[in-house]
């Protein structure tokens, strides 16, 4: 899907279990009540600098997407659906402008330091010292990385980014095409 016509439709799809695997461990740990603070993050890379102010619709169908500007760039956060045994959200986006774009998944570490849930204490009353939630997309792929995200004039976005950071937020990228 490297590109899409103006007024095309790209959906997002997230369902995970409520068991989660814990990275670099053997453990899983059943997150009930949990608010991820998922931000669904997208941006135009086609310039010298993101640009945040899209003319995209986002079609809420499963949990719900916000609006956030922020003072340099700004984000969807989503709230998840939860079911007895599964977290889910859905949602379609239809770009109304063409460019080339980076879509990503992200939590900041932050949210997490006066966060209140079972999860963020190790044991009884000590605090996990960081808590990082990493987003994979089967969409995710090397060729876009490659041939569209790195091709982009944006200096920061290479160095900041290599194919594992890119992969560990679902990160997409594509072209829009009037």
């Amino acid at each position: 899907m490297d590109t899409l016509i103006v007024g095309d439709t790209i959906s997002i799809q997230l369902t995970f279990p409520k068991e989660i695997k814990i990275k670099n461990n053997d453990q899983n740990i059943l997150l009930e009540n949990f608010n991820f603070f998922t931000e669904l993050n997208i941006s135009e890379i086609s310039g010298l600098e993101e640009d945040f102010n899209l003319d995209i619709d986002i079609f809420e169908i499963i949990g719900e997407v916000d609006f956030l500007p922020l003072t340099t760039a700004a984000v969807y956060p989503i709230t998840y659906l939860e079911s007895e045994n599964f977290y889910s959200f859905e949602a379609d986006i239809v770009f109304n402008e063409s460019g080339k774009y980076f879509l990503a998944m992200g939590t900041n570490v932050g949210n997490y330091e006066f966060y209140e849930h079972p999860f963020v204490y190790q044991c009884e009353d000590k605090r996990r010292v960081r808590i990082e939630i990493e987003y994979q997309s089967s969409e995710t792929n090397e060729r876009e990385f490659q041939d569209i995200f790195l091709t982009s004039p944006i200096e920061y976005l290479s160095t900041v980014y290599d194919y594992e950071r890119f992969s560990s937020i679902g990160g997409r990228a594509f072209v829009v095409i009037e």
